[in-house]
């Protein structure tokens, strides 16, 4: 098997749209000029954290009241963040994302879940995105993130090699069990399938998983691919790591990204040294001189 590694790229544009991405015209063509003043509203109330929180909570009041909000929800912030309440009410954003050149990945937004019954509806309805996109031309990849389909307490324990107890082995497994029912699911319908990044405290025992299923489903071509963070100081290294052990075995899927936008209070509370590259011009450069790495080393192989 040649050393091949597949770098997907989220948004496939139109030609004009590639080469002038600083252009906001094109950039937001789709929208009218109501809806960018509407969003630039919203996003101007969300960044200031007190009124972020304030509106939150009274949200959570509201809705434990039984009190009529959902539409002011459905209006305003879930009209700018979300596709659709359903796969098929995200059907319209598609059609219209895609009459400018920008194709979609439904992203079922659900992680954090406590039950078993929780992480096999997730499971369930991503399985159901793969079989929309293997459908629709115009949704060329699949996405999940572990944490809605397990425990975070789970991979938190893996991260630091703590042993599991009998009980807590077996919950993994189930977790195995739905990424493998997700990725099989994927090489089934011949959709590439992403597995989002997470936490740094948590993200080995992700990545491991990702290339079991590699070494599973990626024999012919890339179905199943990681994300590798390039913010973080270690992530180019950790792509090449990648892409030497998947030599000759394995076609390795990478997902690649340089933006971040976890607190530094964040990561203080869990007593760990921040992985991130601290924000400043030479980070950028960094950041830069590593997406071209990535690239370049794509771009050389046979």
């Amino acid at each position: 098997m040649n050393p091949t590694l597949y770098i997907c790229g989220l948004l496939v544009m139109t030609t004009e749209a590639a080469d002038t991405f600083e252009d906001t015209e094109i950039a937001f063509r789709y929208k009218s000029g109501a809806a960018i003043r509407k969003a630039h509203f919203i996003f101007s109330v969300v960044n200031h954290p007190w009124i972020s929180a304030l509106a939150t909570g009274a949200v959570k009041v509201a809705l434990g009241l039984r009190l009529p909000v959902e539409p002011l929800i459905r209006n305003t912030v879930f009209e700018l963040f979300c596709g659709g309440e359903s796969i098929d009410r995200t059907d319209n954003a598609v059609a219209r994302l895609a009459k400018y050149g920008v194709n979609t990945i439904l992203d079922y937004s659900v992680e954090g879940e406590d039950s078993e019954g929780d992480f096999d509806r997730v499971c369930a309805e991503t399985i159901r995105t793969i079989e929309k996109a293997a459908g629709a031309k115009n949704i060329p990849f699949s996405v999940f993130k572990v944490t809605g389909l397990g425990a975070i307490s789970l991979l938190e324990k893996l991260q630091h090699g703590e042993v599991l107890s009998a009980d807590e082995q077996a919950a993994f497994e189930r977790t195995k069990g739905r990424v493998l029912a997700i990725c099989s699911k994927a090489e089934a319908l011949g959709v590439p399938v992403l597995v989002d990044a997470e936490e740094t405290w948590i993200q080995n025992p992700i990545d491991v998983l990702a290339y079991e299923m590699m070494a599973r489903f990626n024999q012919t071509k890339a179905i199943v691919f990681n994300t590798f963070q390039l913010y973080r100081a270690d992530g180019l290294e950790n792509l090449k790591q990648a892409h030497a052990a998947a030599a000759g075995k394995y076609h390795l899927g990478a997902k690649v990204v340089h933006t971040w936008r976890r607190s530094g209070r964040a990561l203080n509370t869990r007593a760990i040294p921040a992985p991130y590259i601290p924000i400043s011009k030479p980070r950028m450069r960094h950041l830069m001189a590593a997406w071209n790495s990535a690239y370049a080393t794509a771009m050389s192989l046979p």
